[in-house]
């Protein structure tokens, strides 16, 4: 009974007056991540920009600019998750043990993705996760993690949770996923139709834009974890 409630309250979540409050408050959480992120890590930003490694080899570029892309990932969860800390170079670098199950929690979700892909039975899983980084299951488990102790037996709880997580609320996921990638595909038109790297300075508008599911999912998340705390604790 619980579960078919918490489906239908995913369907009414898209109502007009409940969409529209939830995206000014994501789009709030989107500006501060924003002013957080470009405050700190402007210079992280620059490593992903594909013309700074034209004097290098391509081996090495490719090693270089997957790491400050990853690392960017996990700042952009420490950004847009719920925090009443400041969020500061001290709060960034008090999380810095948790890059360890955010690197395990990847390589689950991509090892995932590949085995979803390729059995017909798991397209329901596979609709969660082939998005990637920015899939909800993915940023489900790294908030419940961050909110955790750090403990071995954390991260693997909090992968139970989140896996619940996205089980109760599996039509939200799936239309938000539908929205997101529509969103994500406007972005793919502009960078081939417009000068992007005039108008953007030369910033990897695609890398960039990865903030806005990242907001999206982290809002969702804490919306969730209050409205549905017995289900999870």
């Amino acid at each position: 009974m619980q579960l078919w409630q918490s489906w239908k309250e995913s369907f009414l979540f898209f109502l007009p007056k409940n969409f529209r409050l939830f995206l000014l408050v994501t789009l709030k959480t989107m500006v501060t991540a924003y002013k957080t992120l470009f405050t700190y890590f402007w210079w992280l930003f620059l490593f992903t920009v594909p013309a700074v490694y034209s004097y290098l080899s391509v081996e090495y570029a490719f090693y270089v600019r997957f790491i400050a892309i990853n690392l960017l990932l996990f700042c952009y969860l420490l950004a847009t998750r719920s925090s009443v800390r400041k969020k500061d170079t001290r709060y960034f670098f008090s999380y810095g043990f948790y890059i360890f199950y955010f690197a395990t929690t990847l390589c689950f979700v991509h090892a995932l993705s590949i085995v979803a892909s390729r059995i017909s039975g798991l397209t329901v899983l596979y609709d969660l996760i082939d998005y990637g980084i920015a899939a909800p299951l993915f940023i489900f488990v790294m908030n419940f993690v961050l909110d955790s102790d750090g403990t071995v037996s954390s991260f693997f709880l909090s992968w139970w949770r989140a896996l619940k997580m996205v089980f109760y609320n599996y039509p939200l996921c799936v239309i938000s996923i539908m929205i997101l990638r529509f969103l994500s595909n406007f972005i793919d038109w502009l960078l081939i139709t417009v000068d992007v790297h005039t108008i953007f300075c030369a910033l990897n508008l695609k890398v960039i834009s990865l903030v806005i599911p990242y907001c999206f999912f982290a809002n969702v998340y804490i919306k969730k974890l209050h409205e549905q705390f017995g289900v999870y604790f």
